[in-house]
């Protein structure tokens, strides 16, 4: 079997599936918009011989002669799977703005952060300054009470934080939360206390996604040339560095991964497949792990977008079981669970590496293995479970390519660089409708180019100045305000933003206490208007706020808005005011 030419038994779908994939991800030349006519692209027999020649060592025996094998299991759900199922209870994920506002849980959820764990700065007459939430909470307590009152905290249901009191208003007297104590229970009491509506629709919510921590779904294993180039592609909304789609900055490592020998990715699969391009559909990835099988050693590497210990052991056992089925190789019976790091025991080191792919080894707690006997014996393992790396449009091969990311060599890859920051970017990843038609990355583009106020067109960041607005005593910064005073006099720019004939523009000096001293303080310069001085479809160039979401926000004290990006002038740090217009 060794030698065998794979490439040949995938089926003819299987085989228009992948080119198809390659030319859509690999690089945008491959859609013909960049390439030259006398650069086609490799065949498939050709882009695909590593991995047949590394699949038919023995891992296409191992399974049966088979690329994809699939079985219904029932398994738990991961303390992260239900942490993140808490979290969606709690906030409505999924749901649109106006069923989160009507739903009862949320609106428990918002009331409850909002009055127990959400502070506010507060000035004391003496002018001291404090943090606290509305029911006068200080900023200790506030912390205890978001620990309590946690996704995770929920999915488990059981408060791991230290003991700590809180007031009950209506006896007078105090409410223990205790280490260990039952995180629901609590929060229902907690909440009668307080009046806090909604407290038995969350605790049915809670209640439910609890309920729902057994499951069923289809397991499959795999060494098919697409479930290593889609290992973080998915419609499940989660990716890697691994991702074609959003071209991870290891994509390579899937190459070396296909071209492995001994590496096979295991996957739970979604009820709906994912379409992908040629009209093609592919199994759609809610979990995915690789394993390293070699006659010595079958582990797993790492979960994504989580862990789960009990899916790991599960296939582990399965390539075992597959390996006694099919292989004449001695495994030892027993397993061994080590967490993290390279000691599967204390006499024996496993000393996984990688070439161009990102070694995840040890970004797993935990591990789970079967050894050979003979393997059972030494003082150390050691594999590269990289294949070669590989151009995915020429097919040529080498050990190392030169950035991680790419999927095509230098010669076949077009690409530019970022006039800004000097990154590599291919040439479909640049923005080039910046004002000076520069090629442009995705990162500066964003954080590098804003909306100028008057003229509405886009800027670069160091031609204009970021205008603050006063109002109800505070200073309100990052709002996403620009404005170009190099290209426009300050009066022109009122006459495009003020709202009426005396409207000014003022540079103020503020001196901002520090939270942690308030002996100290740092200066701060903003050029302000006052919100009464400038219209409202101002607001329409913000980067942040429009002007409805910027009054709704800065009316609440409790806001991001409010706690971050606010100065709040002191009797003892009066500001400075001095009109520019």
């Amino acid at each position: 079997m060794l030698g065998e030419n794979l490439v040949e038994k995938l089926s003819f779908e299987n085989q228009d599936a992948i080119m198809k994939y390659i030319k859509a991800y690999a690089d945008m030349d491959a859609q013909g918009i960049y390439k030259p006519e006398d650069e086609p692209m490799a065949s498939l027999e050709t882009l695909l011989k590593p991995w047949s020649m590394a699949k038919s060592e023995y891992l296409y025996k191992l399974f049966g002669e088979q690329f994809i094998l699939s079985k219904e299991i029932l398994f738990e759900l991961s303390p992260t799977e239900l942490s993140n199922n808490c979290e969606a209870m709690m906030f409505g994920w999924g749901k649109t703005i106006d069923e989160r506002r009507e739903s009862p849980v949320c609106r428990f959820v918002e009331e409850f952060r909002n009055q127990l764990v959400f502070t506010d700065l507060l000035i004391t007459e003496d002018g001291q300054r404090t943090w606290v939430t509305k029911t006068g909470f200080d900023s200790d307590l506030a912390r205890k009470m978001s620990v309590l009152f946690c996704s995770q905290t929920l999915a488990k249901n059981l408060y791991s934080g230290e003991t700590f009191e809180i007031p009950n208003p209506k006896t007078g007297k105090t409410f223990k939360i205790q280490h260990g104590c039952k995180a629901i229970k609590t929060i229902v009491k907690i909440a009668e206390m307080y009046d806090i509506p909604g407290v038995e629709e969350f605790r049915n919510a809670h209640s439910q996604v609890l309920n729902q921590k057994k499951v069923k779904g289809r397991l499959s294993i795999s060494i098919h040339p697409l479930d290593y180039m889609t290992m973080s592609d998915n419609e499940c909304d989660w990716d890697s560095c691994m991702s074609w789609w959003n071209s991870g900055a290891y994509r390579q490592g899937t190459v070396e991964m296909l071209n492995s020998s001994c590496v096979v990715v295991a996957y739970l699969e979604s009820s709906k497949d994912m379409s992908i391009p040629g009209g093609h559909q592919w199994n759609n990835k809610k979990w995915r792990e690789l394993y390293i099988v070699t006659p010595d050693i079958i582990t797993n590497v790492k979960g994504y977008p989580y862990n789960n210990n009990e899916l790991s052991i599960s296939v582990v056992e399965w390539l075992k079981e597959l390996a006694g089925a099919h292989m004449d190789w001695d495994l030892s019976p027993k397993r061994y669970d080590f967490n993290g790091g390279y000691r599967i025991t204390e006499d024996i080191r496993f000393d996984p590496c990688t070439n161009t792919m990102y070694n995840d080894f040890d970004n797993s707690d935990e591990h789970f293995a079967y050894l050979s006997k003979s393997a059972e014996t030494w003082d150390s393992i050691y594999i590269n479970y990289s294949g070669v790396s590989e151009c995915m449009w020429c097919g040529e091969t080498c050990i190392y390519i030169d950035t991680e990311s790419q999927l095509l060599c230098d010669r076949c890859e077009s690409y530019y660089t970022c006039d800004i920051c000097g990154e590599r970017i291919n040439q479909y990843e640049f923005e080039n409708n910046t004002p000076n038609g520069w090629h442009v990355c995705d990162y500066c583009y964003g954080e590098r180019f804003v909306t100028d106020a008057v003229s509405g067109e886009l800027k670069f960041d160091d031609d204009c100045e970021s205008l603050a607005v006063a109002y109800n005593g505070r200073i309100y910064s990052d709002l996403g305000l620009y404005i170009d005073s190099a290209e426009y006099s300050y009066e022109d720019i009122l006459d495009h933003i003020g709202s009426h004939e005396d409207a000014k523009i003022w540079r103020v000096e503020a001196k901002v206490e520090f939270a942690w001293d308030p002996n100290d303080y740092w200066t701060r310069r903003y050029t302000v208007i006052k919100l009464e001085d400038i219209r409202k479809d101002a607001f329409n160039c913000s980067n942040n706020y429009d002007y409805d979401d910027f009054i709704e926000c800065a009316n609440d004290l409790s806001s991001p808005l409010n706690r971050y990006n606010a100065a709040v002038e002191t009797e003892k740090y009066p500001w400075s005011w001095v009109e520019i217009i």
